[in-house]
Order: structure tokens, then C-alpha cells, then sequence
């Protein structure tokens, strides 16, 4: 019996920190030190998770597309109303992209001009007021760009680019049908004592006449015995002015030293003054009108204009 009475009275001496080493498996137990580099650890290896998981969130979101992209016209006037560009780009949880609209000649990849248009909302229609700055030509649109997430734009089946628009210099100056006339109302017919600087353009009284070229009006007067109600013009970017005579009385709807646009009606075709039939003079002078500018005939403007008007 004294060998066990022995053992057990070692058994029960032993420290408490021994019976907790022995509970545990052998471990020793945790400092203050230790939890902090074990926190730390912790702590570190959530960061990096969540970085792993931003980052496959990204390259999970698909790229912004462009839905919607039109033009409202397909033919526009320098110096005259801006053509409105209407877009929607979908890009699910962003609220802004940064766009670009490129001006590209039909066939080719290089843009005659790039327009920054900033950073616009997402998912929802935008627009924007193109007022040219080109020369003239036809042009393709297209609207390119990335959001926040330096993804680029794609470009839906539906809004890959617009039809061609025209951007022309000019426009003909009458609404309506007319007729150039003879060679009685051509640039140098005789006339007592002088010769015809313009050309006549017949058409029904009431017509619309419009401006050829966005400017400034200069002169609007009567002369009863001569040009009847009449509008002078000087021409935007150019150096050209220009004469609408015989205007319908009552008609004439500008003012002098009002900018109008290319387009914009000037007053109706009629037949006041010197006139024996609905008409309007028309004339294109290089220079001040009749104050040190020389006249230039008018037919092959208005021909070229009329191609594309």
C-alpha cells in the first residue's frame, strides 16, 4: 500500500499551472504579446480577403455600354442651329462616366475633331448641343469614353454611331419652289445706266427668305422707288454681304445689328418697289455693300447652295 499512498500524494501536489498544461494538450497558455500578433494576423488576413474580393467584383461588373445615340438632324448650316446629341450610357453602380464625341469623315478611324463633353451621368439620357466647328463635309459621330473604373465604353448594337450628317457653309436663300429666271435677271444684264448686280429669283409672294449665312443685320430700309423693302447682311467668318430686295411689305420680322443664324427667316419674297412680279434681287458683294465692296455674281453660290438645301 505505500508505493500508491506515494504516488498519489506527488499527483496532488503538483502546481496548478501544471494541471492546466495537461488539460490542454501540453500548450502553453496565451501572454498578452501573443493575443496581439494573433489579433494582428487576423486582422491582416481580412484585409487581404477583402481586397481578393473587390477585385473580383470588378473584374466581375461588365463595362458601361452606350444604349441610346442619335442625332436630331441630318444636314446642318454653319453659324446656324446646333444639332442636339441625345445619349444614355448604362453602367450599373456608377453614377458618372467621361465621354468624348468624335467626329470621324465616313471610313475613317482617325476624328477630324474630338469633343470633350466631361463627365456626364450614368443611366440616364443626356444630351448635348453640336453647333459644328468643322469644315465642311459629311461626318460620322461617335461617342466614346470610361467610367470610374477606366473600363471602356462599349457601344450597343443599336447606338453604334450616327447616320452621316452634312455641315454645308451655306444655304439657299428662298423656302420654296422658284425659278432663276432669264437672262434678263443675271448678274450684268443692261439696265439704264447701270447693270444688274444681282440675281432675280421668282417664286409666289409670301416665300420664306432666309439667311445663306449666319451674321449681323446691317441695314433694313424701303426704298419705294428702287429695291422696295430690303435687308443687308454681313456673313459670319467671311467677308461676304448680301442684299434681299423687294421683300413682301410688312414682312421683314429682323432688326439692324441682330445676329441671326444661318436659316433663320429674314422676311417673305414679294414685290415691292421696282418690280413687276413677284421676286427677289439677290445679291453677294466682297466687302462693305456699296460702300467700297465689289459685287460678285450670285448664280454659281446659289447653285451649289441648291444642291444641298
Amino acid at each position: 500500500m505505500r508505493p500508491r499512498f506515494l504516488v498519489l500524494l506527488l499527483v496532488l501536489s503538483l502546481p496548478t499551472s501544471a494541471w492546466a498544461a495537461a488539460g490542454s494538450g501540453g500548450a502553453t497558455p496565451e501572454t498578452p504579446r501573443d493575443q496581439k500578433e494573433a489579433k494582428r494576423e487576423r486582422d491582416n488576413g481580412g484585409a487581404r480577403h477583402g481586397d481578393r474580393e473587390l477585385k473580383r467584383e470588378i473584374k466581375r461588373s461588365p463595362a458601361p455600354v452606350l444604349t441610346h445615340f442619335s442625332v436630331n438632324r441630318r444636314r446642318m448650316f454653319a453659324y446656324g442651329a446646333a444639332a442636339r446629341v441625345t445619349f444614355k450610357v448604362r453602367a450599373p453602380g456608377r453614377r458618372a462616366v467621361t465621354l468624348r464625341l468624335n467626329l470621324l469623315r465616313p471610313g475613317s478611324r482617325k476624328p477630324v475633331r474630338s469633343i470633350d463633353l466631361g463627365r456626364r451621368p450614368a443611366n440616364r439620357t443626356s444630351s448635348y448641343a453640336f453647333r459644328g466647328g468643322v469644315p465642311a463635309g459629311r461626318y460620322v459621330l461617335r461617342l466614346t469614353g470610361r467610367d470610374d473604373r477606366r473600363n471602356r465604353i462599349r457601344r450597343g448594337p443599336r447606338a453604334a454611331q450616327s447616320p452621316p450628317l452634312g455641315i454645308f457653309g451655306h444655304r439657299f436663300p428662298v423656302g420654296g419652289p422658284y425659278e432663276l429666271g432669264g437672262e434678263g435677271g443675271r448678274f450684268g444684264a443692261d439696265r439704264p445706266g447701270r447693270t444688274h448686280q444681282g440675281q432675280d429669283i421668282s417664286g409666289a409672294e409670301g416665300l420664306p427668305i432666309v439667311a445663306p449665312r449666319g451674321g449681323i443685320v446691317t441695314t433694313v430700309a424701303n426704298q419705294p422707288e428702287g429695291a422696295g423693302h430690303y435687308v443687308i447682311l454681313a456673313g459670319s467668318g467671311e467677308r461676304f454681304q448680301y442684299a434681299f430686295m423687294h421683300l413682301q411689305r410688312g414682312s421683314i420680322v429682323v432688326r439692324e445689328g441682330q445676329r441671326v443664324l444661318t436659316g433663320q427667316l429674314l422676311g417673305r419674297l414679294g414685290n415691292t418697289g421696282a418690280s413687276f412680279g413677284a421676286h427677289l434681287h439677290f445679291e453677294i458683294w466682297q466687302g462693305p455693300w456699296q460702300t467700297g465692296g465689289k459685287p460678285l455674281d450670285p448664280l454659281p453660290y446659289l447653285r451649289r447652295w441648291a444642291s444641298w438645301s
